[in-house]
């Protein structure tokens, strides 16, 4: 089933790359290890870099459902190769490449753009040259697409996952609030509950590891990728039904103009 996810839904808040070796910290924010650990080291203070909130835990857990996403997101873009569209790359106003930053707008702009009248009178630089040449006067966010677009990059508008692939392991249904444990295992919440209250324990279900002293923070990225996909779920159901419900319409029209003129007909023979 294809779901409308793009990289930035696999994206680290960190490094602006898609998440590599994610871990979750206990506010529920994911990041790279390594991306975590340079913030640490840089800021000498284990805190979240979204929203400050301080980490107790030094090393924290591989957010595993996460980490797995990413690789078959990543796998998936290497199959597609050349036949991935490369719509990042195109003006989407003049058809064009773009090859050009306008540095007055911070926009990547085309041949055609730079000498339209919306950018009269802007300066310009080649996208390879202004990568290193303006790094520090551009946005964070603008960085990000001259990296790709200079790299060639190619994005995905979609991809073929299935409720397997974000199916918690006790219920096999598709995450439901999901949270993580300390072994890197990440369940519904609810399910997590009545499988301790069964077992009298909290250990995982999984691996049977013990986390009795710690309590499992929400996995916020898994979730929005689960709230994703079952949005993409609907609007296929409703693009699916959507003839059959205008088939049932047509007979139920056609049905009543049949009977409207056999009373009709009646109505002449008496």
């Amino acid at each position: 089933m294809a779901s409308n996810f793009t990289e930035e839904d696999f994206t680290c808040p960190v490094c602006y790359d898609i998440f590599k070796d994610p871990v979750l910290l206990r506010c529920s924010h994911s990041f790279c290890k390594v991306c975590m650990e340079k913030f640490w080291e840089v800021k000498q203070a284990r805190e979240c870099p979204v929203c400050r909130a301080g980490s107790l835990i030094r090393d924290p857990p591989l957010n595993l459902a996460l980490k797995d996403l990413c690789e078959t997101f990543l796998q998936e873009t290497c199959q597609q190769g050349s036949s991935v569209s490369e719509s990042a790359e195109i003006c989407s106003l003049h058809n064009e490449k773009l090859k050009l930053i306008c540095l007055d707008d911070q926009q990547l702009v085309c041949l055609v753009c730079r000498d339209s009248r919306k950018h009269s009178d802007h300066k310009f630089c080649p996208i390879d040259e202004a990568a290193t040449d303006f790094k520090e006067e551009l946005k964070t966010a603008l960085k990000k697409r001259i990296k790709k677009v200079s790299l060639g990059w190619k994005r995905k508008m979609a991809s073929n996952f299935t409720e397997k692939d974000f199916a918690c392991p006790l219920c096999c249904d598709i995450f439901k609030d999901p949270v993580l444990l300390r072994c890197s295992h990440s369940f519904c919440k609810g399910c997590l509950e009545k499988c301790r209250d069964v077992k009298l324990a909290r250990e995982c279900p999984v691996c049977r590891r013990n986390t009795y002293l710690w309590k499992p923070p929400l996995n916020l990225a898994l979730k929005n990728l689960c709230e994703t996909f079952l949005q993409g779920k609907r609007q296929q159901a409703s693009s699916n039904s959507a003839p059959l419900m205008k088939q049932q319409r047509t007979l139920r029209s056609n049905s009543k103009l049949d009977n409207t003129g056999l009373s009709s007909f009646e109505d002449r023979q008496e």
